[in-house]
């Protein structure tokens, strides 16, 4: 690439395929890396195909930087996906079933839940857990294990760190604080 392209303002942007990476900026194509790491300039004209292919009647090589080719989850997939969550909490969820209960095959639903929410299936349930085992925590008595299989963790250990990653403190610390504030 020209030193000058390296010290302008101008943003550049690149293109990835499985053959080559083009970087761009608004005039064109400068360079192209190929699949053996051979560097090469082009020409402006290739730069135009591939920044503009409907003029040139090509298709552009597919993007994969810039904004996200996945569309989110639409509203009523993501509602039966949750309403599934909600009502499995204490049970295994695997995300083929979240992905049955959509619609969708396990790949495209799993990209989809998370441009929808910003979060990983898993890491969503995980959080959902959680939240549910406060609840518990603040509102009965019962032992941080029938909490931790009540909200479907196999093991109070795993529970105890996942809920320490979400909630900043151990089950039975966060119970005891809670408690503290209630009662003030």
């Amino acid at each position: 690439m020209p030193d000058d392209l390296m010290s302008s303002s101008v943003p550049l942007r690149a293109a990835l395929t499985d053959r080559s990476v083009f970087i761009t900026n608004e005039t064109g194509l400068y360079q192209n890396k190929g699949r053996h790491g051979e560097m090469s300039t082009t020409t402006f004209e290739a730069a135009a195909v591939a920044q503009h292919p409907e003029q040139k009647g090509h298709t552009a090589p597919p993007s994969r930087c810039g904004t996200p080719a996945t569309a989110p989850l639409a509203a009523w997939r993501l509602r039966k996906a949750t309403e599934y969550i909600e009502a499995n909490l204490a049970d295994a969820v695997r995300l083929a079933n979240l992905a049955e209960a959509a619609g969708l095959t396990r790949m495209h639903f799993a990209a989809q839940f998370k441009a929808a929410t910003g979060q990983r299936p898993h890491d969503y349930l995980l959080r959902r857990r959680i939240e549910r085992a406060q609840d518990l925590l603040a509102s009965t008595d019962h032992p941080i294990v029938h909490v931790a299989m009540d909200v479907g963790f196999q093991t109070q250990a795993h529970f105890a760190s996942v809920f320490k990653r979400f909630a900043g403190d151990t089950p039975s610390r966060w119970r005891h604080r809670h408690r503290k504030r209630s009662a003030a």
